[in-house]
């Protein structure tokens, strides 16, 4: 097992938050003092590398059948609810 996988298998949970919060705080300034200097060519090069760096994972993501039953079961239970919401308003066009 790799050092830092052995470290946080160690760790409590409220530990592994401390560090993560610590981190995030880190991350922050870091934004905070580069990007207001940073051309808006290269914020925009990076949006798009991050982009495509996790499009694998967000078609694998999307081609999960729990999820798209996930999100069916949502889809109906909001439909549902504005459905209702429209019954009781007189002013609300029908689906």
């Amino acid at each position: 097992m790799k050092p830092i996988l052995k470290e946080l298998a160690t760790m409590t949970v409220k530990e592994w938050a401390e560090a993560y919060r610590a981190m995030n705080e880190a991350e922050m300034l870091e934004l905070t003092q580069r990007l207001p200097k940073q051309p808006i060519e290269e914020s925009l090069r990076a949006y798009f590398e991050l982009a495509l760096m996790f499009k694998p994972f967000v078609l694998e993501a999307e081609a999960s059948e729990g999820l798209q039953e996930l999100r069916e079961r949502e889809y109906r239970t909001q439909y549902g609810r504005w459905k209702r919401l429209a019954d009781r308003l007189t002013d609300v066009a029908r689906p």
